[in-house]
């Protein structure tokens, strides 16, 4: 078995090798190292293999180590950050993004990160283009391994790194030798392979969506995730079922039913459906997001519901009526908050404009709205589209 000192080893140079930006070859030399030895449960060492994966673009091994540690950290910082960081490079809008770093900056007050972002959003004029420019090193703080190798310990170390280096040339020659072999018989067989680009009338995603319908077909391995890492809140036992709900989904998006659709969508990603699948559904939601909410027909959905699956409704239009109180202007924006008028239980709604609106303090409105977030156990978080 290692000891300490040979762990605090492996820190150093998987830290090494990720500050060199070899990113890939970190998360490999991390992986070997906890696959051999599982007993280590070096938060460290794990966050620093998040980071690599992020740099990568693996967000679903991401997701999954995240999803591991907070189980047993729900407080750690660091983890949060990541998860704001990531929420923040795929939000279709700033109000999802936004209150992710309220709530942080609430949870962490002395955050300097948090904090930081936060006054950006707050000030932020052009969101596609500080979604674009934001780097990972502006979300969260890398820190240095605590560990220091002593002198004695220095010879242990470069031989550790030399015999990594070693297996490495060794994978990679052997990569070399099968491609090489692939291509030479890729290569004596591709003249009698016709050119089928245009005979499978598979839709391919672009970056507009013009209503025909996409499938799966595409997709040559399993859709679906049989063993997950965790619980999703919804499970799919066979991929006929997952491919049901995804074309259901499309047909209610031609017939208009924008807020049925979506929940089947939300319901999709927040399934054991494989990455390539929630691709899918990302292009179809973001598709969603960029229609005029004017255009879209609002639901009546009992608050209730919207508390006990968030992550459902996410995006759905809503109308609700009520009183408003703490109503606040500033920066031309408008921000209130209401009572359900039918409320039975001390519901409410925190209600964000990005303009400024005509209400008043203590009147009744009728608000339609798009449903972002739970706030608490009784609050949810509305993005107002109009309210008379």
């Amino acid at each position: 078995m290692e000891s300490k000192i040979d762990h605090g080893i492996y820190i150093v140079e998987a830290y090494k090798i990720f500050r060199s930006k070899k990113f890939k070859e970190s998360a490999n030399f991390i992986e070997t190292f906890l696959q051999k030895y599982k007993n280590i449960d070096d938060f460290y060492l794990n966050y620093l293999l998040i980071l690599n994966y992020l740099h990568l673009g693996n967000f679903s091994r991401v997701q999954n180590i995240i999803n591991s540690w907070k189980r047993t950290n729900p407080d750690n910082a660091a983890l949060h950050e990541i998860e704001a960081y990531i929420l923040l490079k795929g939000a279709p809008g700033i109000e999802s993004p936004l209150l992710k770093y309220i709530e942080c900056s609430e949870k962490f007050p002395f955050n300097k990160k948090f904090k930081s972002i936060l006054s950006e959003l707050r000030t932020c004029t052009d969101f596609q283009n500080f979604q674009k420019s934001v780097k990972l090193e502006d979300c969260t703080t890398i820190k240095k391994p605590e560990y220091r190798r002593s002198i004695l310990n220095r010879k242990r170390a470069i031989r550790i790194t030399r015999m990594y280096h070693l297996k490495k040339i060794i994978v990679i020659l052997m990569g070399i030798f099968i491609l090489f072999t692939f291509f030479f018989i890729l290569f004596n067989k591709i003249i009698s392979i016709p050119d089928k680009s245009n005979m499978t009338g598979k839709k391919v995603i672009n970056s507009k969506y013009d209503g025909r319908l996409l499938d799966l077909e595409d997709i040559r391995y399993s859709l679906i995730d049989k063993k997950p890492d965790f619980e999703y809140m919804k499970y799919y036992t066979n991929e006929s079922e997952l491919k049901k709900d995804f074309i259901s989904a499309q047909y209610r998006l031609k017939e208009n039913h924008v807020n049925e659709a979506l929940i089947i969508l939300n319901s999709i990603y927040n399934s054991n459906a494989n990455l390539a699948v929630k691709d899918k559904v990302v292009f179809l939601q973001n598709y969603i997001s960029s229609i005029d909410p004017e255009e879209r027909a609002a639901s009546e959905i009992d608050i209730q519901l919207l508390l006990l699956n968030p992550a459902i409704y996410n995006g759905v239009l809503l109308d609700f009526e009520g009183v408003v109180y703490n109503l606040k202007h500033k920066d031309e924006k408008t921000i209130f908050s209401i009572k359900p008028a039918d409320s039975i239980k001390n519901y409410y709604l925190e209600v964000y404009f990005d303009k400024n609106v005509k209400v008043e303090e203590e009147k009744k409105v009728k608000l339609t709205g798009i449903f972002i977030n739970r706030v608490s156990d009784n609050g949810i978080y509305i993005q107002g589209i109009n309210v008379k």
